[in-house]
């Protein structure tokens, strides 16, 4: 019996299970032995609440040592018993029972962890045994030290929960098992694939662990696993077991992978310069750690990357009026994930102004007909909209929005400017006005001939005026009759009979031409002789 005291079974839930010399018993056995595998006589154990009895068989393993696995095969249903605590136990030589190291991926399988210092723990005539316990507060290293060296307590089978019936030995062996392959990116976050060898003949099921280096990853039993920063610089591996009715499951473990690093240090970038239309933003991006991290731009317009904007500096736009702007950087090192450090954003971009609006010319004459044309003169930066508006008097002429104006007869008698209006995307609209002209006149009258009057210069006799022909047709005329120069009163009729105030004067006619869009022409005759 063990110096530690004979086993007390204070626990009647526990369960043992060990491999022995080529015989699957419960109790004892050895490691690293190849007999053909028998099954014992006595009944093995199923679910202890037997809601869903299923046979558990057991495969026989060699184990050389490190990175080598022990598995008992479960046909059923995977591992299925729920087991709240469960331990591997090494017994052998002089040495006390005592937990295996490291973690079983699930209780029933155990690889040997590859750090292990001890190679003597595996050498013939070493026993190892699976505990599994229903008791949440088993604890596997207090069990180890109240058993027998030779564990002859696991002998007895007639402990609560041993029920079930002998399991059909497994004999067949795959004839090809290749190792399975890992795919997928290397970097933190990224989703790796188990893809299982082609076994023969094909297995019907597989089952899957993934290793960061020796050690299961609780939890990642799926063919897929994402990295994790808790992976970053270990080598990953994946066991993937292969299954099928009446042959040994076997076990095959891929090649090492390497999950990329960390950069240590990642800093947020930040922005320096004006957020104005035309002027210049500067990135800095920090100090990025470890050294000889490759750094990459990428300026955003409003979280939209701005296309071709991929250096540390970036000259403000048009487009990005009112829009908050960020840069990110990108560092990158070769082993290393890549991680993008985004800026906080700047205020919206104001916009900028003209820098050139110069005061438009007007040339052309003022005549009704004639046409002006505005000179808006040269605006900066280049490429400035510019829009005309003329102005009769200061006031808008409507639908006068081209940059020449031909004057009509309503401009008689006004001054005519025109303002130019100089708009860029991302600038301040800005307008300039001209001079104004002189005063537009109308078009000349092209024959304006000299009124004559016929009748004699007596009192009484009426006079009569002959205006002549004026032209372009049709000219209106009016008339206003003076006596020696000045208007006589309501003479304004082509006759005009002379009267006593008459006497002793010399009488004259004066005819005026109207014609729309014209200059008034006023002509007058020459004098009678002295009225008597």
């Amino acid at each position: 019996m063990s110096q530690h005291g004979a086993y007390r079974p204070t626990h009647p839930w526990l369960r043992a299970i060990a491999l022995s010399t080529g015989v699957l018993i419960v109790g004892a056995g050895l490691v690293g032995v190849s007999a053909a595998p028998t099954v014992a006589s006595s009944p093995i154990p199923t679910e202890m609440t037997s809601s869903s009895p299923g046979r558990y068989g057991f495969k026989t393993l060699a184990p050389a040592g490190p990175g080598d696995t022990l598995q008992i095969n479960d046909p059923g249903d995977g591992c299925g018993w729920s087991a709240k605590e469960y331990a591997w136990l090494s017994f052998g030589g002089d040495s006390a029972p005592y937990p295996l190291a490291g973690k079983a991926a699930s209780w029933c399988t155990y690889v040997i962890p590859a750090d292990q210092e001890t190679p003597s723990d595996w050498l013939p005539g070493t026993s190892v045994r699976l505990v599994l316990s229903d008791n949440p507060s088993f604890e596997a290293a207090a069990f180890a030290q109240n058993i027998s060296l030779d564990g002859s307590e696991f002998d007895s089978r007639s402990g609560a929960g041993w029920t079930g019936v002998p399991a059909a030995p497994a004999t067949e062996v795959f004839s090809s098992t290749p190792a399975p392959t890992i795919t997928g990116s290397l970097s933190i976050g990224s989703e790796l694939f188990a893809h299982p060898g082609a076994f023969v003949p094909e297995a019907t099921a597989y089952t899957y662990q993934w290793l960061n280096g020796a050690n299961p990853i609780t939890g990642a039993t799926s063919a897929t696993y994402t990295i994790t920063a808790a992976d970053a610089g270990k080598t990953l591996r994946v066991s993937v077991t292969g299954t099928k009715s009446g042959y040994v499951p076997t076990v095959t473990t891929s090649a090492k992978v390497t999950a990329e690093k960390v950069l240590t240090s990642t800093p947020t970038p930040k922005i320096s310069g004006t957020p104005k239309v035309g002027s210049t933003l500067t990135a800095s991006a920090g100090k990025w750690a470890p050294k000889d991290v490759t750094l990459r731009y990428q300026w955003n317009r409003s979280g939209v990357a701005i296309s071709g904007a991929k250096s540390a500096k970036y000259k403000l736009a048009g487009a990005d009026l009112a829009a908050n702007i960020s840069v990110s950087v990108t560092g990158s090192k070769t082993g290393y994930t890549k991680v993008t450090a985004t800026s906080s954003t700047t205020a919206a971009v104001a916009p900028a102004s003209l820098t050139a609006k110069p005061k438009p010319t007007i040339t052309g004459k003022a005549i009704v007909g004639k046409v002006l044309t505005a000179h808006s003169g040269t605006w900066k930066p280049a490429t400035v909209t510019r829009g005309y508006q003329w102005k009769r008097a200061g006031i808008a002429i409507e639908g006068a929005t081209a940059s020449t104006y031909k004057l009509v007869a309503d401009d008689i008698k006004s001054k005519i400017t025109v303002t130019v209006t100089g708009s860029k995307l991302g600038y301040t609209t800005a307008g300039k006005t001209s001079a104004a002209t002189a005063t537009v006149v109308g078009k000349p009258l092209t024959a304006t001939p000299v009124p004559r009057i016929t009748g004699a210069a007596t009192v009484g006799t009426t006079l009569t005026a002959s205006a002549g022909t004026w032209s372009p047709a049709p000219v209106e005329l009016s008339y206003q009759w003076k006596r020696s120069g000045v208007v006589i009163g309501d003479a304004t009729a082509s006759s005009y009979q002379l009267v006593l105030a008459d006497k002793g004067k010399k009488i004259t006619v004066v005819v005026k031409g109207i014609k729309l869009g014209y200059a008034s022409v006023s002509k007058a005759s020459k004098a009678t002789a002295t009225v008597k």
